[in-house]
């Protein structure tokens, strides 16, 4: 089956189940369905040099096959079923929001996987955490990228409102808005996920992760900010920071740029960026005046 089960399990399961029950009657009833691939019916052709020519089909239709998808997300609900004190996310609710990623990331598989993209409506996600947040107090935001979500910060913000937690998977630094960080620094919230993906604007044009030095340090200071402003001392104090090294020969400087990235920013905004090449420019200063 080619494409999302939920379109197309269904279909599936009634024709296997419909008649007998050998192999190859439940694989010729199977191939009624839009989207079933059976390989054994295309046969690759090669010419004389063992390049591929093409492919023989050789069974009902005209052999393409189809990807399946859901166009209508809230059509079905896709939350935790089981939940497993001691599973991997066993202390969360997992909700997903959407399905692929409006960005395309060079590097992303999910962004072209499961296009087009798509999004859950704000009332049946309101569905799906009302649920949850009688089962977990915190509740897993599962997306490709979550702060493009429409609602997103209205939906944090209630999920606050109930006394719950609301954890996204992943953050686009450019479009965390005030109104999201504030958000997700309550109620214990203590770590989010922003990936910058490389240690340099360089690096970030390369893999089409457009993210400049300045909007990444934005989102961090709203973070921040936030923390600060907590009376219980509570809100986000940390970032997880998945990141991607060497996709070009100039590796040393992306790391080093990566690590220095990850440093705190200072209580009064300052960028530990821009202070380190200060540094290096005093340092080369001082040995080309040591040269003279």
């Amino acid at each position: 089956m080619i494409g999302e089960a939920e379109e197309m399990l269904g279909e599936f399961l009634d024709r296997a189940l419909g008649g007998a029950l050998g192999r190859e009657a439940i694989l010729e009833r199977s191939e009624e369905v839009v989207g079933a691939y059976r390989p054994g019916r295309h046969t690759p052709l090669y010419d004389e040099r063992g390049d591929l020519a093409g492919v023989r089909y050789d069974g009902p239709g005209n052999g393409r096959v189809r990807r399946r998808f859901v166009e209508d997300l809230d059509a079905f609900a896709t939350n935790s079923e089981v939940l497993a004190p001691e599973a991997v996310f066993g202390d969360m609710y997992l909700v997903e929001t959407s399905r692929g990623c409006e960005w395309g990331c060079r590097f992303c598989a999910a962004g072209f996987m499961y296009r087009p993209v798509r999004y859950r409506s704000l009332r049946t996600l309101r569905e799906s955490v009302a649920r949850g947040l009688q089962q977990r107090r915190t509740i897993g935001l599962v997306g490709a990228e979550m702060a493009s979500l429409p609602g997103v910060s209205a939906l944090c913000q209630e999920v606050a409102g109930a006394g719950g937690r609301a954890s996204p998977s992943s953050l686009k630094a450019d479009v965390i808005t005030p109104a999201l960080a504030a958000a997700l620094g309550r109620n214990g919230n203590r770590s989010v996920t922003v990936a910058p993906e490389a240690g340099s604007e360089r690096m970030r044009r390369v893999i089409n992760k457009n993210l400049t030095e300045p909007e990444i340090l934005r989102a961090r200071r709203r973070r921040c900010r936030h923390r600060r402003a907590d009376r219980e001392g509570s809100g986000t104090r940390a970032e997880r920071r998945p990141g991607a090294c060497g996709p070009h020969p100039r590796v040393h400087q992306p790391v080093r740029s990566e690590a220095l990235d990850a440093l705190p920013v200072g209580a009064d905004g300052s960028d530990p960026l821009a202070q380190d090449e200060a540094r290096r420019a005093r340092t080369r200063a001082r040995r080309h005046a040591g040269r003279r």
